[in-house]
């Protein structure tokens, strides 16, 4: 993290204007660099590309779909703040101000960074000298750092005591997957100083390094004063920022993110409600689309993959969810639908008992979400219950068909059990010959075997 803070605020001035480096006629040419954004994405630094007066937490910005700022602020948290006419005062966000990266300032107090040469090198398009190339890395000190920032569970909690009193337009942008709010700004304040030491502590000499051209290209822009061994900034300077992205909405991209998934959980009900719908909707779509594909093709690794995200993101946010335990049991049986009597597509049943067992749960303690199959609702309904219940009574008289007469008894009686369970929810069972052998001909027969081997 130390180093990440310390070489963005080189990479910041990279940005303002960077003389190449000077190559000697003689030396070969060489490849053309990687633009800066690039090389800072690969580094893990974010480049911070609007206006530096503008920079401020709270500030409501578009954003690309890797995370970064692309466009100047779209709105700010104060501006969508109300008053409230019963208090007489105005109910918003208060910025906080701290030293160092959300008020620690010991991050950047206490020595420094090491930052390896190649590393270095990299993010900036210059080369160190020979005098540089020496050591194996270069320790960048910081006396002091401010930051200003509003934190995420702060934001939240906002938010979530807010939402319906704010407009519409604060509404729209604050569930829009393409816009963040600028959390955290660290900045360099007046005075700030940036000093470089080599492997052995000792202070390296810029006037020797091309770095110091680097510096004194944009020392003007950034009000720096450029001497032996550091670089000493006149103004205040922004150099890193961190972003909260609203997880009122259904993001795709984000469903792994447990930060992500935290936020979901700590969703007021009404405003969880239609994370969770979407969610169910999409599990819905890419399942019937599965159901299509394979008629024709192999499902891919991405469809696949891109289903289990759902299930997993559902039962991140509510391990009693009745559609993701349905579905992880369907898709497992998807996945391994070429040997029905194999590990594979048997291990479904495990995923079906505890959609079973959780609905005897949510039955006896309650939901967040009504009860039944809708994509707003928990995911049990007597249909789907039935319809597992059919799955598990077909698998065992399978298997049970698959066995000498004699070894048959005990796949036999749970095919019973799980038979009868469907005919207790659907009188009529399930007949339709694509949907395997009829409940009650599959009770009939397994009874009939059952009376020759004895009582379950």
């Amino acid at each position: 993290m130390r180093i990440g803070l310390l070489a963005i605020s080189l990479v910041a001035l990279c940005i303002w204007g960077c003389p190449p480096v000077r190559k000697e006629p003689t030396q070969p040419p060489t490849p053309l660099p990687a633009s800066l954004a690039q090389l800072a994405a690969k580094s893990g630094f974010r480049v911070f590309d609007f206006p530096r007066d503008t920079f401020k937490p709270g500030m409501i910005v578009q954003i690309s779909p890797t995370g970064n700022i692309v466009r100047t602020p779209a709105g700010s948290l104060q501006e969508c703040r109300k008053t409230r006419t019963d208090q007489e005062k105005e109910s918003s966000l208060n910025v906080h101000r701290g030293r160092g990266p959300s008020g620690n300032y010991e991050a950047l107090d206490k020595s420094g960074a090491q930052v390896d040469l190649q590393v270095l090198a990299q993010v900036l398009p210059v080369h160190f000298g020979a005098t540089a190339k020496s050591a194996a890395y270069v320790v960048m000190k910081v006396p002091a750092t401010s930051s200003e920032y509003l934190g995420s569970i702060q934001i939240e909690e906002w938010l979530a005591d807010e939402w319906e009193e704010l407009p519409e337009a604060c509404r729209n942008a604050l569930t829009d997957p393409e816009k963040a709010i600028v959390d955290e700004v660290v900045y360099a304040e007046k005075g700030f100083e940036l000093s470089f030491l080599s492997a052995d502590l000792k202070a390296m000499d810029l006037a020797a390094v091309p770095i110091e051209n680097l510096v004194t290209a944009g020392a003007d822009i950034v009000g720096a004063r450029v001497e032996a061994n550091r670089v000493t900034f006149k103004t205040n300077l922004p150099y890193w920022y961190t972003l909260y992205r609203s997880c009122r909405y259904f993001d795709p991209a984000r469903l792994a993110e447990e930060s992500y998934r935290d936020c979901v959980r700590k969703l007021p009900t009404l405003a969880q409600q239609p994370v969770l719908k979407e969610s169910v909707r999409r599990l819905k779509s890419q399942y019937a689309a599965m159901l299509d594909a394979i008629n024709v093709r192999e499902l891919s690794a991405d469809e696949l993959g891109a289903i289990d995200s759902v299930v997993d993101f559902l039962l991140a946010i509510d391990p009693h969810d009745g559609h993701g335990w349905y579905y992880r049991g369907e898709v497992q049986r998807l996945r391994f639908r070429k040997d029905r009597n194999g590990a594979g597509y048997l291990g479904s049943h495990s995923h079906f008992y505890k959609y079973v067992n959780f609905l005897e749960i949510v039955a006896r303690e309650g939901s967040g979400r009504p009860p039944g199959c809708a994509d707003d609702e928990n995911g049990y309904c007597p249909e789907r219950t039935a319809w597992v219940s059919n799955l598990l009574a077909l698998d065992f008289y399978r298997m049970a068909l698959t066995k000498p007469e004699e070894k048959r008894k005990g796949d036999l009686c749970q095919a019973v059990k799980h038979a009868e369970g469907v005919l207790t929810l659907r009188k009529e069972g399930f007949r339709d010959p694509l949907q395997g052998v009829p409940t009650q001909e599959l009770l009939d027969d397994a009874r009939k075997q059952l009376a020759r081997l004895g009582p379950c």
